[in-house]
């Protein structure tokens, strides 16, 4: 994964050091993947985790207002029927910067927090 880093900016941290922390980027990369959310490869360390942490955040909004996200959330994409198409956590755009998408999650986690609580 490119990543947008200065050149040697990580030089001087110790192998084990990138090893720990390649790991750590790639299993947020599969969280998110999980979730079916795209990346493109440009993403920052920091921005793969602002993004796992803004979808986090819309799934706990999506817990509190009764969802489900068993059935509102598929692995790797898009539920073929979810409950409620508010829970759905947003597709990321091929074309979409991190920061258009992150203020998109937010927006999207706002409306599922003004949405009636399901009583199942």
């Amino acid at each position: 994964m490119a990543n947008q880093r200065e050149p040697g900016r990580d030089a001087h941290l110790d192998p084990h050091r990138l090893e720990t922390r390649a790991a750590v980027e790639a299993e947020l990369v599969a969280k998110l993947a999980a979730r079916g959310v795209d990346l493109n490869g440009d993403e920052s360390s920091d921005d793969i985790g602002d993004i796992l942490d803004a979808i986090e955040r819309f799934e706990r909004a999506v817990q509190s207002r009764g969802g489900d996200l068993m059935v509102d959330q598929r692995a790797g994409g898009r539920p073929t029927e979810p409950d409620d198409e508010h829970f759905v956590i947003p597709e990321r755009r091929a074309d979409e910067s991190v920061e258009g998408y992150l203020e998109r999650l937010r927006e999207a986690t706002r409306v599922v927090l003004e949405h009636q609580i399901r009583a199942d």
